[in-house]
């Protein structure tokens, strides 16, 4: 598979004032065909930039070389593998378990708000997210069962990536499923990787060695 990088020079003017040039900047691209605009999201998506007012792209080349990994495009798969990504969008009234609180997402301070408290011409937004560790799709931690296990930040990353599957049905009806990583059954090898409820995954699942419900 050919891969793509772009050269190029860039200029970043903040809104809030500032700003930031690079020369002969490269960054991986999807194709050879990128646009200038969707260069620009790359590059700002890429450093992570907040307050951007405007990008402009000069001396633009692109040229055929291995992706070396940036925020804007995905790194193929090793080896040809396919990789599902499980993870959802968190959303403001999002339902992960019926019994679960949902999240929320507002304002802790609006741009029409920060309008009054700052100088003529500046303006801020704030967010607030009040939600419980058990949301969106999530991974379940021996801590999460045991109290002198590890939690997330005790776990290596690369004891939740290429696992066996397991499966956990939800009723049979629904046709929907919940992915497990490995068997919970003892730590340090328990680990579970969960979907929000009423999550639809296209392709069925492998048959099971072992079913477990959740």
């Amino acid at each position: 598979m050919v891969e793509y990088r772009a050269v190029f020079d860039a200029e970043v003017v903040f809104a809030n004032g500032g700003g930031l040039r690079t020369d002969g900047f490269r960054l991986d691209v999807p194709g050879p065909d990128v646009t200038d605009d969707e260069l620009a999201a790359l590059l700002v998506r890429h450093l992570g930039l907040l307050m951007v007012g405007e990008v402009r792209i000069s001396n633009r080349s692109t040229v055929e070389e291995p992706h070396k990994g940036g925020r804007g495009v995905e790194a193929p798969a090793a080896g040809g593998r396919r990789l599902i990504e499980l993870s959802h969008e968190i959303h403001d009234g999002l339902v992960t378990l019926p019994d679960l609180p949902a999240p929320r997402i507002t304002d802790w301070l609006s741009r029409a708000a920060s309008r009054q408290r700052y100088a003529p011409g500046v303006e801020f937004h704030i967010g607030r997210i009040d939600m419980i560790a058990n949301t969106g799709t999530y991974v379940d931690t021996p801590s999460h069962r045991f109290a002198d296990a590890p939690d997330l930040a005790g776990v290596p990353l690369d004891r939740l990536a290429d696992l066996p599957p397991w499966w956990s049905a939800c009723p049979p009806a629904s046709g929907r499923w919940t992915a497990c990583c490995s068997p919970p059954t003892r730590w340090p090898d328990w680990r579970c990787c969960c979907t929000p409820a009423g999550t639809r995954i296209s392709a069925p699942p492998p048959t099971p060695r072992r079913t477990r419900r959740t």
